[in-house]
């Protein structure tokens, strides 16, 4: 896990990733425990979300569905550590393992 946990601190100081953790004392939030991915494309009507389902995986397009999950990613940035206290939690867990 520390090796896993080392590649995630080597990656989030690139320039196009951010990562930022979110305590476990935040609790539930909407779509917390799925692995939902939010691409953002040059003009708003290209975002797409991708998500991981039990038949597999799905993308949603549609700008009222889009919508939504935008929403629904801004209330989870708010319970999110910032990138600095998110690294600073990484390597806190690095050196506990």
């Amino acid at each position: 896990m520390a090796r896993q946990l080392e590649h995630v601190l080597e990656e989030s100081e690139r320039e196009n990733i951010t990562v930022r953790a979110i305590p476990l004392a935040a609790g539930g939030f909407p779509t917390s425990g799925l692995s939902t991915v939010y691409a953002v494309g040059s003009v708003p009507q290209l975002d797409t979300v991708h998500l991981d389902v039990a038949e597999g995986s799905a993308l949603v397009d549609a700008q009222a569905h889009v919508v939504s999950y935008r929403a629904i990613l801004d209330e989870t940035e708010r319970y999110a550590l910032s990138p600095d206290r998110t690294r600073d939690l990484v390597r806190k867990v690095i050196k506990e393992t």
